[in-house]
């Protein structure tokens, strides 16, 4: 127990006070709940938007179900993907309006789950909605409005909230750490890493001639790789260490600035666009309850993984 106390104090640096961790925890929890809505009310907009498009879903072809949805090869076509997409809103929007019931939220999670499976059983596997899929998973276990009047379950309900917040920056972290050891072994066979200035543009290139497509800046990048390359190794930074951010309340807006801007360039330099993540970046990140005014001064070049001490030490 020792050990794990000392462990979360060097993740969560300095502690309040109690009398205001418990005045904080309260107006945490307000903005909390309100940012659950949300979360279910734009959840419900992006199962809406699928209406213009249903027709052309329900008479899908040439597809393979994944496991999730392995049971649509057991009924009419038609009749399962329609429940699919039927339960997708009617969750989504029950859970909007009644974000306190666990019921709704679980109905909302199991609907985005079935959809997301059905969608990616077109022999590519998009990661767009697996964000999604996860935080909706955490968010079924927060607990209900009837036992959040007292101290211990409205600290239960922001550890919740908490963890979907974790779970959310995780999936950056496990990218960043895939990059980190795809150069470890290109390393070790010999190869390109990450370290040589022209391993932007040949990425840049691969995706490009992988996919047949031009970008508005890609060719751009591919001539002057000098360019590039430095935005390259901050993003790997920035996304390998995306996890520490949840225990570092002033990096969280700067550090969604980035993430966001990381998913812009992803699109105008790999034709790639996740922007079901950059609305949880808003919601996890820039609305988070806990999250500190924008500053980069001290407190934020010492939050900083690796090189906080050595900037507060050069710039003292």
């Amino acid at each position: 127990m020792l050990f794990l106390r000392r462990l979360r104090r060097w993740f969560t640096g300095s502690v309040l006070a109690a009398p205001a961790a418990f005045r904080r925890q309260t107006v945490a929890w307000r903005q909390s709940r309100v940012i659950v809505q949300l979360y279910y009310a734009i959840l419900s907009y992006m199962a809406i938007s699928l209406l213009p498009s249903w027709n052309g879903l329900i008479h899908a072809r040439e597809f393979d179900p994944l496991w999730p949805v392995a049971w649509l090869r057991h009924v009419p076509q038609e009749a399962g993907i329609t429940s699919i997409l039927a339960l997708y809103i009617a969750g989504a929007v029950a859970a909007a309006f009644m974000p306190g019931s666990r019921t709704a939220r679980l109905l909302a999670w199991l609907g985005l789950f079935q959809f997301a499976a059905f969608n990616n059983s077109f022999g590519k596997i998009g990661h767009s909605l697996h964000a999604w899929v996860l935080t909706g998973l955490v968010l079924v276990f927060l607990p209900g409005p009837r036992s959040t009047s007292r101290r211990a379950a409205r600290q239960g309900y922001l550890q919740v909230f908490w963890l979907a917040q974790a779970v959310f920056m995780l999936t950056y972290s496990m990218a960043g750490l895939g990059k980190v050891a795809g150069c470890i072994y290109q390393f070790c066979v010999g190869e390109m890493t990450v370290f040589n200035p022209h391993s932007f543009a040949y990425q840049v290139a691969g995706r490009l001639i992988q996919t047949g497509m031009d970008s508005p800046v890609g060719a751009w990048l591919i001539h002057y790789y000098w360019a590039g390359w430095p935005a390259y190794l901050a993003m790997i930074y920035i996304q390998l260490f995306s996890f520490w951010v949840v225990f570092r309340p002033a990096l969280m807006r700067p550090w969604a600035l980035a993430l966001i801007l990381f998913h812009v360039g992803s699109f105008f330099i790999f034709t790639i666009l996740f922007s079901p993540s950059i609305l949880l970046i808003g919601l996890f990140l820039v609305a988070a309850p806990q999250a500190r005014p924008w500053r980069l001064g001290t407190g934020f070049r010492r939050s900083l993984p690796l090189v906080g001490r050595f900037l507060v030490k050069c710039a003292s």
